[in-house]
């Protein structure tokens, strides 16, 4: 029986909800498909810890025809790595929250300089990566379908931020001594994705969905309750059968 896979962080688990009221269990049972048993969702992590979840199923060997994957990686501002101490909180995201000593270096003049490059580097490596992530699974043949929390007019704007800024900063030297930047990742807006499900018309973003009040299970838990795990589920199924027939009415 062909499995469903699905990466991302808390929003992507039944956090504080029953298993069989998970969004990705209603899921699973629409599209006839077995969900993965594997823990593969990183609540309170970002794209550090996914993108190597994704890596160590590859070398796995997990995916067979047939499968699908739901594809998300979290905030573009979450960095987190798996590589961290244990004695380290994975949880910290975000460079302004990382203020532990073991996060920061000591130059020769004794000044402390963070580890983390700047944001803008860093939310690019996010851009590029969940690119990435998507054609690695593509081109496995995996079925795979990506959402984001955030608005994707807003993604662009980022990042466009991002591309001004290396345009700005970073540069190298070509064959021929004139210096200038490689911008590919730039040739490929968010908007622009492919199998990108987009939340309903009445939401401006994902987050919106999640955090309005009939779906969030409180002021203190921004988390889906068992009615907005149930209308995500069927909102994502009925995409995906959107996006199943266009296939099949182009071919």
């Amino acid at each position: 029986m062909s499995k469903l896979f699905i990466y991302g962080c808390s929003h992507s688990t039944h956090h504080n909800i029953p298993q069989e009221s998970f969004w990705g269990y209603l899921l699973s049972k629409k599209l006839k498909l077995e969900l993965s048993d594997k823990h593969r969702a990183c609540p309170g992590r970002g794209l550090g810890h996914i993108m190597n979840i994704l890596y160590k199923d590859i070398y796995n060997q997990e995916f067979k025809d047939g499968d699908v994957v739901i594809w998300n990686t979290s905030y573009p501002a979450r960095f987190s790595t798996p590589y961290l101490n244990d004695d380290i909180n994975v949880g910290l995201h975000g460079q302004d929250y990382l203020d532990r000593p073991e996060y920061k270096i000591t130059d020769m003049d004794g000044k402390k300089k963070r580890l983390w490059a700047h944001d803008m580097d860093m939310i690019n490596y996010w851009f590029q990566q969940t690119v990435v992530g998507y054609d690695i699974l593509k081109s496995m043949g995996v079925e795979v379908y990506q959402w984001n929390l955030i608005n994707t007019q807003e993604l662009d704007k980022l990042l466009k931020v991002v591309k001004d800024r290396n345009q700005n900063e970073i540069s190298f030297e070509g064959e021929r001594g004139k210096s200038f930047l490689n911008d590919k990742i730039f040739e490929r807006p968010v908007s622009g994705w492919e199998n990108l499900i987009e939340p309903p018309d009445n939401f401006v973003d994902w987050i919106s969905f999640i955090e309005s009040l009939e779906n969030m299970i409180s002021q203190d838990d921004s988390h889906m309750n068992e009615n907005g795990h149930r209308k995500f589920s069927n909102y994502l199924y009925d995409s995906i059968k959107e996006v199943r027939n266009n296939d099949r009415n182009n071919t």
